[in-house]
């Protein structure tokens, strides 16, 4: 401290300019800055600031606003004793370190506005708040650090129009156009907790401009009661519903299927067969074959008959379309995976002996046992049989060579 004082590192303490021939010593201080007693670094910190240098003035800033003595009240003053440059430096600095530094960034736009700064998404959620409370324009980014922020304006926004469930779809898709962030699944499944509250609404495409005007002004009077075919639920989009971790899309798909829901069982169940297979996922499908009704079975097979069935069954023939359709892709993407097919194939098998049409109590027909062996035969095929007998094997061959 004597040593700075009696400015070794200045060629003249009055005009407090950088002595040249010492700025090596400069990346010694710096180092030592961090180790010594935090008055002595912080009469280091203003003898600095107060020279005319700028080689050293970031690391000098950056040693302030990471330095947790200095308060953010000690930031934000010398925020604004600096020039613009190191002005932009401070604003970079606390970005980085946010949210330790997020009161310095409230202070700074609260004072001096905040004109669409896009830095100001890493200060308070206050102050994020503040904007959209005052109209300010903004997008919404940074959901970890303001998710609840985001998620109280959507409530806010669904309450504001709680006599209007078309507005609240309307609002819900405003709302989506806004960010393009991927979310956690948390922050996902609580928009779906809010919109399973609240209950937004839209119009379902291909209908009349006249009617459409009709059920909005019914909407906008608080009078859409009941049920009409051209207005369905309005779930939020596929976007956010694949931020959902796999048991939770199981449970949602689960929920829909318990309240018979066949709009939600739509949305949720290619979210739970996404992608390749997973034991998981291979296990609810073996299960959901397993469960599965001769009434539902046999639907299916008939399924090009024009029938009028309860929505049940129709959620019911949903799933099973989707599911056999899974399978198929699973076994042409999976085939050279022995046991992923084998399971499959061993629970189709077993499938279509239960309901086998020696096996059914009424006549059965020469029509009803072609449609149960194309069924068989979909994803039983003859080729992909011997592609998997060739690996087991080849297999088998690796274990005893003997094995022909």
């Amino acid at each position: 401290d004597h040593e700075i004082s009696n400015s070794p590192f200045m060629e003249n303490l009055n005009q407090r300019v950088l002595n040249p021939e010492r700025v090596h010593l400069m990346h010694v201080v710096i180092l030592m800055m961090q180790l010594v007693d935090f008055p002595v670094s912080i009469r280091i910190f203003r003898l600095y600031m107060a020279s005319s240098d700028s080689v050293f003035r970031s690391n000098f800033l950056s040693f302030a606003v990471n330095k947790k003595e200095f308060t953010n009240e000690d930031i934000y003053s010398i925020y604004l004793s600096s020039s613009s440059y190191d002005r932009s430096t401070i604003l970079d600095l606390c970005k980085k370190v946010s949210p330790c530094r997020c009161g310095v960034l409230d202070s700074i736009f609260s004072s001096l506005g905040i004109e669409n700064n896009r830095l100001l998404y890493f200060g308070s959620n206050d102050l994020v708040k503040a904007c959209l409370v005052g109209g300010t324009k903004i997008r919404f980014v940074r959901w970890k650090d303001h998710s609840q922020v985001y998620l109280e304006y959507l409530e806010n926004v669904f309450k504001s129009f709680s006599t209007d469930p078309l507005q609240r779809g309307a609002e819900l898709r405003k709302f989506e156009l806004l960010f393009k962030e991927r979310l956690d699944s948390t922050t996902a499944l609580s928009i779906i907790s809010i919109c399973d509250q609240w209950k937004p609404m839209e119009l379902v495409d291909n209908y009349s401009h006249v009617i459409n005007a009709h059920l909005l002004q019914l909407s906008k009077n608080g009078k859409l009661l009941g049920s009409y075919a051209q207005v369905q639920l309005a779930l939020p989009s596929k976007a956010i519903l694949e931020c959902v971790a796999f048991p939770s899309r199981l449970i949602l798909f689960s929920e829909a299927l318990a309240s018979v829901d066949k709009q939600k069982v739509a949305a949720f169940l290619p979210l739970v067969l996404a992608g390749k297979c997973s034991f998981k996922k291979l296990e609810f499908v073996l299960q959901f074959l397993e469960q599965l009704s001769a009434k539902s079975f046999w639907l299916y097979l008939d399924r090009k008959k024009l029938k009028p069935l309860e929505v049940a069954e129709q959620i019911q023939q949903l799933v099973l379309e989707m599911v056999v359709s899974t399978l198929s892709r699973w076994v042409l993407v999976h085939r050279c995976r022995i046991k992923i097919c084998l399971s499959i194939f061993t629970a189709w098998d077993k499938l279509h002996s239960r309901y086998a049409p020696s096996a059914l109590t009424e006549s059965s027909t020469i029509e009803s046992a072609q449609m149960w062996l194309r069924s068989y035969e979909s994803l039983i095929t003859k080729n992909i049989m011997e592609f998997v007998a060739s690996r087991i094997q080849s297999a088998m061959r690796i274990c005893d060579p003997s094995v022909n």
